[in-house]
């Protein structure tokens, strides 16, 4: 007996609170211990129905060789979809985006479009230097996170990679995987070069079972870029500077959209 889908028993189900699909197959205990390619795995969606993932798998007997396999497919569940290993689907993101009160010592002048010191111009304006007030302004401030899981521990990626600033875009990299492995993704189209301006901030790793590990990354945004200051005067608005090394998109997230080679692994449970 080969991989057989029952049509006959399929039932839908939908109400107010969502839609839960039931399918049945038959098959070799064989093809079952093996976690055969045709048969369902947590997290799987059903057909285009990317909404309606496989929740609840029962293998039932016939006799010592074959088995009837009983899948419920259902809108609810999503947490299953962030925990499949290896797979771009699972990643998940965030952004958080805030502002900081800064004391500075110089300000910009917004019509010469130089900076000068602070204390100096107060002075210059009759202030006397005990009744100067701090120079406060507010600096905006965003956090990339992305979370993904992986079936091996990378240790190097985790501590080599921090403080380190993208050499590649960061953004329509991510965007362009997710939509890729989830036609229903969609982003707008901003930050099409952001190439220097996300630094890598943290990296926590956790691990959630034997062969799972989730990686929670953070992303600094510098809106004029990691690897530029602003210029003293009109003339030099910016300067380079060597303070950061770089990291590619790869060097973080490669082969994490792969099942790593040395690890054989039945992918129903979650």
């Amino acid at each position: 007996m080969v991989v057989k889908q029952s049509y006959d028993s399929q039932e839908s189900h939908i109400t107010q609170d969502g839609e839960t699909l039931t399918l049945k197959w038959t098959a070799l205990w064989a093809d079952w211990a093996a976690d055969y390619i045709n048969l369902p795995n947590i997290g799987d969606h059903f057909g285009f129905r990317f909404d309606l993932r496989c929740t609840d798998i029962r293998a039932d007997t016939i006799d010592n060789v074959n088995c009837t396999v009983t899948a419920l497919y259902s809108t609810r569940g999503y947490e299953n979809r962030q925990e499949r290993v290896d797979e771009v689907d699972a990643w998940e993101a965030s952004i958080e985006t805030q502002t900081e009160e800064i004391y500075g010592e110089t300000y910009r002048d917004v019509d010469l479009k130089e900076r000068f010191s602070w204390a100096t111009a107060w002075e210059l304006f009759g202030g006397s230097d005990a009744a100067r007030p701090y120079h406060v302004y507010y600096q905006p401030k965003t956090i990339f996170r992305i979370t993904t899981y992986g079936s091996s521990l990378y240790i190097q990626r985790s501590y080599d990679g921090v403080g380190r600033i993208n050499a590649d875009n960061l953004i329509s990299a991510y965007n362009s995987l997710k939509a890729a492995a989830n036609p229903q993704f969609s982003a707008d189209g901003g930050y099409t070069d952001d190439i220097g301006k996300w630094m890598l901030q943290t990296c926590n790793a956790s691990h959630i079972r034997a062969d799972t590990w989730r990686y929670d990354w953070s992303f600094v945004y510098s809106k004029i870029g990691w690897q530029l200051s602003e210029g003293p005067s009109a003339t030099s608005d910016v300067i380079f500077t060597n303070e950061y090394q770089t990291f590619l998109f790869n060097d973080i997230f490669g082969g994490m959209d792969l099942i790593e080679p040395e690890f054989l692994r039945n992918t129903r449970g979650v």
